[in-house]
């Protein structure tokens, strides 16, 4: 399906709950748009009322139009406030269907045509094995799909981003298609690893230091104790 017809089931707010848990940003930057979502439900009760109480089926026709252009456009406000890129793959044929702003988050042209062997060509090298099990295993289980990559853009830059897509089966069991979205991560991932490099530094440094050093918690357990710390104590590693 077109990125235009497949819009609400990608909207979905436990979709977007799950993708934005995954990338550690749900209070941020989900929150208003699983707000907007929600309000759809409210639009579409009225319309509900509408239809029951006005007759002309013309009317009704009106009505309907209306409530989903409506529908649609806040939708669109959700993703587009949420910088949510989306994106869908018909399984059999391989068509691949990128938004706008998902081609914008893989450093991909507007006019690019898409294939999985584009968007593997534009994972990180390392990552492509994986992504393909990862894809492989939620077919095989019927899970969502959630993974974070890197995708390597034309100039050499590398961004981090959050995946989620959902399977859709046809009556013989076999995929036919995903549906999903593209979070960028990218500032919150090199922050980790800046966080995980600083903190290698320091273990690194506590271990070669020759002063004796000690971590405890709030009862006076000792958590830690470097290698000074236990020679000097006559302790082994591991008996505090």
């Amino acid at each position: 399906r077109l990125v235009s017809d497949w819009s609400s089931d990608v909207c979905s707010s436990d979709l977007l709950r799950l993708l934005g848990q995954n990338a550690g940003l749900y209070d941020e930057r989900f929150g208003s748009a699983l707000g907007i979502v929600s309000s759809i439900a409210l639009l579409l009760v009225g319309v509900v009322w509408s239809l029951a109480v006005l007759g002309s089926a013309e009317e009704k026709r009106r009505i309907a139009d209306e409530a989903l252009r409506e529908s649609e456009e806040r939708q669109r406000l959700a993703v587009d406030g949420a910088q949510i890129g989306m994106w869908s793959w018909h399984v059999p044929t391989d068509v691949l269907e990128f938004s706008p702003l998902c081609k914008k988050l893989f450093g991909l042209d507007a006019d690019q045509q898409l294939s999985y062997p584009v968007f593997e060509a534009a994972l990180h090298p390392d990552d492509r094995a994986r992504t393909s099990e990862i894809i492989r295993r939620s077919w095989e289980e019927r899970t969502d799909y959630r993974i974070e990559y890197r995708t390597v853009w034309r100039d050499g830059s590398v961004h981090w981003l959050a995946a989620l897509g959902r399977s859709h089966y046809d009556a013989n069991g076999k995929v036919e298609n995903m549906m999903g979205a593209v979070l960028d991560i990218d500032d919150r991932k090199r922050a980790n690893l800046k966080m995980d490099e600083v903190q290698a530094r320091f273990r690194a440094l506590v271990e070669h230091s020759w002063d004796t050093i000690t971590v405890l918690d709030l009862n006076g357990t000792i958590t830690y104790a470097s290698p000074e710390t236990r020679r000097v104590l006559g302790y082994a590693e591991g008996e505090f």
